[in-house]
């Protein structure tokens, strides 16, 4: 997938209470996600946390990039050596705007869906 970029300022905070940041990205990672993640491995480096290992799906690895990008103080994750089986659907991403509200929001991937679902119904596809 890549780097991803998110709020540096914003998250749960874990980092700066002078422990080893890395230490306390893993640790919150195999708490949360378990051994759905083998060989795990997290680096710290100025505001970039990046991950190692291998994920027993492509959804384990979309999480584990968004636990370590909610944290305070990381402000990218790099997940390119994080490895998982090709995902069954792509996922979409969507980037809030100012104005946005949840029912924007809702109202737009409802739209997707129903036209997903007609090309399946008609189509075939």
């Amino acid at each position: 997938m890549g780097i991803f970029d998110f709020i540096k300022n914003a998250g749960a905070d874990l980092i700066g209470l002078g422990k080893n940041e890395a230490e306390e990205i893993e640790n919150l990672l195999k708490t949360d996600l378990g051994d759905t993640i083998t060989d795990l491995k997290v680096s710290f480096e100025d505001g970039t946390a990046t991950l190692e290992g291998s994920c027993d799906s492509h959804a384990t690895k979309e999480k584990a990039v968004l636990l370590a990008g909610n944290i305070k103080d990381v402000g990218k994750v790099n997940d390119e050596n994080l490895v998982a089986p090709a995902a069954l659907e792509e996922t979409e991403f969507y980037t809030v705007k100012s104005g946005d509200s949840l029912s924007k929001i809702a109202v737009c991937f409802t739209w997707i869906i129903r036209i997903q679902h007609h090309k399946q119904r008609y189509f075939g596809i």
